[in-house]
């Protein structure tokens, strides 16, 4: 399960995804993903890809997961709300 949202407790959308996480490994993958990250946050999101993994600057290691979601849930902040969407 993976969970994001908001700090803002009074305020935005929680969604939590269901489903079975895979890691990802290919090369050619990694590196579009990481070309990703620096268009969409800058270059202090610049990772190189070695091993199949993530490298950043230092010792940072990280490695890449993939959701194959079957169920979706949205939690609305304020005026409470919840849907679920499943596929």
């Amino acid at each position: 399960m993976l969970t994001v949202g908001g700090g803002d407790f009074e305020s935005g959308f929680d969604v939590m995804l269901n489903g079975t996480a895979e890691r990802v490994t290919g090369h050619k993958l990694l590196c579009s993903l990481a070309e990703d990250y620096v268009a969409k946050y800058g270059e202090d999101w610049r990772f190189t890809v070695h091993e199949g993994t993530f490298r950043h600057t230092g010792d940072g290691v990280a490695e890449v997961y993939r959701i194959g979601a079957e169920t979706a849930y949205g939690f609305g902040r304020g005026i409470a709300s919840h849907t679920r969407w499943r596929w």
